[in-house]
């Protein structure tokens, strides 16, 4: 992915963090403020204390619902 295809993912995220965040999971919510703010899945993971292999596939499956990855 290009870096504004990169910012335009982002931007996208956030947009819908800031809607759909009341409706998430907490941890969903806060992996998905970290995509939003460009955290990396590392960085995520020790913020929540979980696995960096758990973030990239919430991060993953997000996406692919968003349209950003191929299903």
């Amino acid at each position: 992915m290009t870096a504004a295809g990169v910012d335009q993912t982002h931007r996208t995220i956030l947009a819908v963090w800031r809607v759909e965040q009341p409706r998430l999971i907490t941890s969903l919510a806060r992996m998905l403020r970290g995509v939003a703010e460009g955290k990396s899945n590392l960085e995520i993971a020790k913020a929540l204390f979980v696995s960096e292999g758990t973030v990239k596939a919430h991060v993953k499956a997000i996406l692919q619902k968003l349209g950003a990855l191929p299903v």
